[in-house]
């Protein structure tokens, strides 16, 4: 699957497609996301290409239907991938998930998907988000660099 081709999911699509250099995924649900907090999320991972911005419309629905159907492959075997697995698989391995959300609502459950690491984020007060998320960006990005060779020429 490409990077721009369409989820089939309707509740899950990238806002900003990762590449081979993504170490680090926002997750956001579209719902919860001030439009100024949004463009500000879009701009950053925009202008990085070490960030990709994938958007839920409806986190539990999305585990409720993945469950499901990775539950039907274990009773009936066979079957082919979920959306959900297959916007996850074009996140390379070391990509760090990091759900843009309040700490109770956080899908960490999208680490179970296919292991990738999930960081949540700590309670920010309004208008704090995009300064706490761009720190945590810049922290988590630096240190991929220092350890991962692929993303070492874009270390901060």
């Amino acid at each position: 699957m490409e990077p721009n081709e369409p989820l089939e999911e309707p509740s899950l699509r990238y806002l900003i497609p990762p590449s081979r250099r993504t170490a680090l995924c926002l997750v956001v649900e579209e719902a919860t996301l001030s439009s100024p907090d949004r463009a500000r999320l879009v701009a950053m991972a925009g202008a990085d290409g070490r960030l990709c911005l994938l958007a839920i419309a409806d986190a539990a629905g999305l585990r409720r239907r993945w469950s499901a159907q990775a539950a039907g492959r274990t009773s009936r075997g066979g079957g082919g991938p979920h959306p959900l697995e297959q916007a996850l698989a074009r996140l390379p391995r070391r990509c760090l998930l990091v759900p843009v959300m309040a700490p109770a609502a956080a899908p960490l459950w999208l680490g179970g998907v296919l292991g990738h690491r999930v960081w949540p984020l700590k309670e920010t007060r309004e208008g704090e988000l995009p300064a706490h998320v761009a720190e945590m960006a810049a922290h988590h990005l630096n240190d991929a660099g220092r350890h991962d060779p692929v993303l070492a020429p874009w270390a901060l």
